[in-house]
């Protein structure tokens, strides 16, 4: 099961999503599709679990005045963490090359860092084989 939460912290808050490889390689899938047809759409409806996390994958409008990047929305006041993940076709692409590498390598464990390289970006942090399987669910959080 492909899963993610938001890890905060003062100085390298993170997105972290775990999985086996095959999750990763339909994570992977997903964000190649969003670099085809850049459409919004929530992470949690699209096969990422949380309990507690919500992830909107938008795409970066030049004249709206977004930032790039995952950022913790502005009105993030409920029990659950509201996020807001903004790319270009490119950088979607660019970051499902990097998840299908971990997802296609021979190692049993592997990660990317999905980042923007902006100041206080959140980072997105992609992981498979180096947690244990029920990691950020139940209660094993």
């Amino acid at each position: 099961m492909l899963r993610m939460q938001f890890m905060p912290s003062d100085f390298d808050p993170q997105l972290l999503v775990l999985g086996d490889k095959a999750d990763m390689g339909a994570f992977a899938n997903l964000l190649a599709q969003f670099a085809i047809h850049p459409a919004g759409a929530i992470l949690n409806q699209s096969g990422v679990f949380s309990e507690d996390t919500i992830v909107n994958l938008q795409p970066y409008v030049a004249d709206a005045d977004m930032a790039l990047g995952l950022w913790r929305d502005a009105g993030d006041t409920g029990d659950d963490t509201r996020l807001t993940w903004t790319l270009t076709p490119e950088l979607a692409s660019k970051f499902s090359t990097a998840v299908r590498k971990i997802a296609a390598d021979t190692k049993l464990s592997g990660s990317a860092f999905l980042e923007v390289e902006t100041l206080n970006e959140i980072r997105v942090h992609a992981s498979t084989g180096e947690f244990e399987a029920d990691f950020l669910t139940g209660d094993a959080r």
